[in-house]
């Protein structure tokens, strides 16, 4: 005769025990497993929300692909280099780009910046750039005028104002040549620019950098034709690892090539870092409260010992009794996952179409707080909760499936 363990264990589910404590648990049970699913999920979802939004705001400044010399800070883009890059169908636009840190003055307020020299391509790589333009315009050049775009932080701590008339800057670098260095006058190199606008993307960069025509800053460092790197956009759908890959087989040892992750590696190492720390804490937590799982299954055996002997005299093998009990523990412990998951995915939908939560402060760029889900996360988190269930259920199911012998002495 074939038992359906399922059809039994749901009838042990929501029948009323005799031990009222019994339902107690599983409720308890049930409703602690809610919570730990619901909790993984809106956690979970959040982390990803706040990759989502560091990886959009760094990918306003980053490119996909960075090419940079294996030693030193500067090198010669000859002519080859860039026609291998005019010639791959996968590069969209790729700018040459010159870097270095210049002290900047304005109204009496002297900082040290980054200065980043950027060529007329510039902007067809970062083309998301353009959106983050916060006051003035993006413009390097009027007529022969070279201009210069300052972050919102560094527009902030020279003092600088859009709405005056001057707003001249003078930038200074040391000189690298055999000057006589103990002569202040002839110690630095000094250029003076407009700030035409500013950009506010996020504090790393609005801080700390201002952009200018490439010749300009070539002329202040002295440094003739020579670049820092080439910044590559891809054409979407393209795999950087794969472009990587076969430019750097034509490049060779004197270059390295960066995608974008690798720009930031370790940024998105710890990013990814708390969120996994964060999901094992939870389902340690999630772990603990399945321990009720053993305790309402005990019980459950111990009462059930009576519909244990009527199965095994219907024929019902140790299997069988096995069966019934694992499946009654999933069943808890789904009950109360699958309730957590739709109150953790109600909130997140809530959340990303409505708002409920604001982000503490005013100075953030984001009013609420930002949430993406993932299908893979929801899985995860199902697997997560079955294996736990499973592992806590077989205690009390191997008990229940060694009742046969004390009942039914040599049964197997």
């Amino acid at each position: 005769m074939r038992f359906p363990a399922l059809s039994i264990a749901r009838r042990y589910l929501f029948s009323r025990k005799s031990t009222r404590v019994i339902n107690v648990i599983s409720m308890v049970t049930a409703f602690a497993m809610a919570i730990g699913a619901a909790a993984l999920i809106i956690v979970m979802s959040t982390f990803n929300g706040f990759e989502d939004l560091v990886k959009s705001l760094y990918r306003v400044f980053y490119t996909d692909l960075l090419i940079q010399p294996a030693e030193g800070k500067f090198f010669v883009p000859e002519e080859n280099i860039l026609q291998l890059l005019e010639n791959n169908e996968n590069i969209i636009s790729y700018s040459q780009v010159i870097e270095e840190n210049v002290l900047a003055e304005y109204g009496g307020r002297q900082h040290i910046f980054t200065m980043k020299g950027v060529d007329q391509n510039y902007y067809e790589v970062v083309w998301e750039l353009l959106d983050h333009i916060y006051s003035g315009n993006s413009k390097l050049y009027e007529e022969d005028v070279p201009l210069a775009v300052l972050g919102v932080g560094v527009a902030y701590k020279l003092g600088v104002n859009l709405n005056l008339p001057n707003t001249l800057l003078n930038l200074y670098l040391p000189r690298n040549d055999k000057s006589n260095v103990s002569d202040v006058a002839n110690a630095f190199r000094n250029s003076q620019i407009y700030a035409q606008g500013t950009f506010s993307v996020q504090q790393d960069f609005d801080d700390n950098y201002i952009l200018v025509p490439i010749d300009f800053a070539q002329n202040l460092m002295g440094a003739g034709n020579k670049i820092s790197k080439i910044e590559i956009r891809l054409r979407s759908m393209t795999n950087p690892d794969a472009v990587k890959k076969q430019l750097a087989q034509s490049l060779g040892k004197d270059f390295i090539i960066k995608t974008r992750y690798e720009q930031n590696e370790t940024l998105y190492k710890v990013m990814r870092t708390e969120k996994w720390a964060v999901f094992t804490i939870l389902s340690f937590i999630v772990l603990i409260a399945a321990f009720n799982i053993i305790s309402s299954l005990s019980m459950l055996v111990i009462e059930k010992k009576q519909d244990i002997a009527t199965l095994i005299a219907l024929g019902a093998n140790r299997n069988t009794i096995r069966n019934i009990f694992l499946i009654e523990g999933l069943l808890i412990s789904l009950l109360g996952a699958i309730s957590g998951l739709v109150i953790g995915l109600g909130f997140c939908l809530l959340q990303i179409n409505v708002g409920l939560i604001k982000m503490p402060g005013t100075s953030f760029m984001i009013e609420y707080y930002p949430v993406e889900i993932y299908r893979t996360d929801i899985i995860l988190i199902v697997f997560v909760i079955i294996f736990i269930s499973l592992v806590m259920s077989w205690l009390p199911a191997h008990r229940a499936m060694n009742q046969l012998s004390s009942i039914v002495p040599g049964k197997d």
